[in-house]
C-alpha cells in the first residue's frame, strides 16, 4: 500500500519545504499543508473517506488509514450508554 506513493514523495523531497505536511495521491503531490489535520480535512474533501498518503516532510512515514477517526466522526472511545 502506498508504494507509488512513497517513490512520488522521495523524488519530490528535495524540493519541498521541511515541516510541511504532505499530500501524495498516485503520482501527484495533491498539496503541502502547515498542520497535519489541515492535510486530512483537504484529502477527505478531495478525495472522501479513503486512506490517504500524508507526510511530514523531512520526518520518518506517517500514513494516516482511518481518516473518520481521526475527524472525529468516529470515536475510539465512545461514551458508555447507561441504562435508565
Amino acid at each position: 500500500m502506498f508504494e507509488l506513493e512513497e517513490k512520488t514523495y522521495q523524488r519530490l523531497r528535495p524540493t519541498l519545504p521541511p515541516g510541511k505536511f504532505a499530500l501524495i495521491r498516485g503520482e501527484d503531490l495533491v498539496g503541502l499543508y502547515d498542520t497535519q489535520e489541515a492535510a486530512l480535512s483537504a484529502g477527505t474533501e478531495r478525495f472522501g473517506l479513503t486512506a490517504l498518503f500524508i507526510r511530514k516532510v523531512g520526518d520518518e512515514v506517517m500514513v494516516v488509514t482511518a481518516p473518520a477517526l481521526s475527524l472525529g466522526i468516529l470515536r475510539a472511545h465512545p461514551q458508555p450508554v447507561l441504562p435508565g
